[in-house]
């Protein structure tokens, strides 16, 4: 990774090919300091998004109860005993009413947290 961008975390949406011939393994995507938090790999059906953090932060995976595929979250603890929720959501624009309904129910779930600061990245 080029020294003069270094960003603390990275999201990536549609990672996997569209047509691949083998199956990509997660370790494949690994990037030097981050933690990764992979979503939607084989054997699901989806082309996977990928959250970076840099490993200082410390961040946690944060889990729900939810049926919508796409969609990864961490935790991150800031000084003072804040807490940042931080999480990357794939749509597709061809997304079905289902899936809509799906995404608005994971939505509501994160916006009845106690977390004060929650940044959701579509």
């Amino acid at each position: 990774m080029n020294n003069e961008v270094n960003p603390d975390i990275i999201m990536v949406s549609e990672v996997l090919p569209k047509n691949s011939r083998y199956i990509v393994n997660k370790s494949e995507l690994a990037l030097e300091g981050y933690d990764i938090f992979p979503e939607n790999f084989p054997p699901n059906n989806g082309r996977g998004i990928i959250m970076y953090i840099k490993q200082e932060l410390q961040a946690v995976e944060k889990t729900f109860k939810h049926e919508f595929k796409e969609f990864t979250c961490a935790k991150i603890n800031l000084i003072n005993n804040d807490k940042l929720l931080v999480g990357c959501i794939y749509k597709s624009p061809s997304s079905t009413e289902e899936n809509h309904r799906l995404l608005n129910e994971l939505l509501l779930k994160i916006s009845n947290l106690e977390e004060k600061n929650i940044h959701i990245y579509f």
